[in-house]
């Protein structure tokens, strides 16, 4: 390489990429809603992560970190400066916009990012949660959740209702989970431990891990799937439905004490428990991967 073009490529590298010498310059913003003035909480990020969990009954507290990174303290500051995050009342929903504005919140002297943090009543009202690059977190909550995120892992624990997860790029994982789940990813694996009504699970590159608790009856079909991994899925003893499973380059496997049905290589079909013909099915599909059905 030519010292000219090395020369080019350095200050290319200090200028986007090398973030070693950078300094960071975090502020803080609180704010209340009264909780019972809203039944919808909307929060969009543009580079930030949002975590949710239970806090006070009588409001809901956000706590807004800006941060920011540059090469020195002033132009950290500066950009700080410019984040705005904006609350917008529209008859019982509130929304926390903190996308960055026109101007925008990077160059190539820094970056700046918001993270946003929601104290909510555990009986929360119904939550839309959305970041383009970052981590979403919900813990101990019941209600009605949408969450997604372009780049970035989702973790639950301890939410029950009505949730929707999406991502495009990272994993999803819920604990102690329970109620209605719909959850999908673009590229990441799946793990979802509890007691489900209704269950989507899909990702098309990755596998999935469930693990159903007792008590945990479908109250309609569940769908399983992948396009490139594993399903391992454990069912409690007690549980009653009709189950279908496709490893299309790969095993199915059980070890279920009540299965009732057909086995062959890469297929499985028949009933567990007592599952009428109209019984909800379970339905696990893989395009490349086994299919290991288990009983707690």
């Amino acid at each position: 390489m030519r010292p000219a073009t090395w020369i080019s490529a350095a200050a290319l590298c200090a200028l986007f990429a090398c973030h070693g010498n950078r300094v960071e310059v975090t502020g803080t913003e609180t704010f209340d809603l009264p909780a019972g003035d809203h039944d919808r909480i909307e929060v969009l990020v543009g580079d930030g992560h949002i975590e949710v969990r239970p806090g006070g009954t009588g409001a809901i507290e956000v706590i807004v970190t800006k941060r920011a990174r540059a090469f020195d303290r002033d132009q950290a500051q500066a950009l700080v400066d410019q984040i705005r995050v904006r609350l917008v009342d529209v008859g019982r929903t509130a929304t926390i916009d903190a996308r960055p504005g026109s101007s925008g919140l990077a160059s190539v002297t820094g970056r700046g990012r918001t993270d946003i943090e929601l104290l909510v009543p555990s009986e929360a009202p119904a939550l839309d949660l959305r970041t383009l690059d970052g981590r979403i977190t919900i813990r101990d909550i019941t209600g009605t959740i949408s969450a997604e995120t372009d780049d970035g892992r989702i973790r639950l624990n301890g939410v029950s209702g009505q949730a929707r997860i999406r991502t495009r790029d990272g994993s999803i994982r819920a604990v102690d989970a329970a109620g209605d789940y719909d959850v999908s990813t673009g590229d990441g694996r799946i793990e979802l431990d509890g007691r489900f009504g209704k269950l989507r699970a899909v990702t098309a590159d990755g596998r999935i891990s469930i693990r159903c608790e007792s008590p945990s009856e479908p109250t309609a079909d569940w769908m399983i799937r992948t396009l490139d991994g594993a399903i391992s899925i454990t069912l409690p003893a007690d549980m009653a439905a009709r189950v279908e499973a496709t490893a299309n380059d790969g095993r199915v496997r059980h070890s279920l004490t009540g299965f009732n049905g057909e086995v062959h290589d890469r297929r499985l079909t028949g009933a567990i428990g007592a599952a009428s013909a109209d019984a909800p099915l379970i339905l696990m599909t893989t395009m490349e991967g086994r299919i290991q059905l288990n009983e707690s």
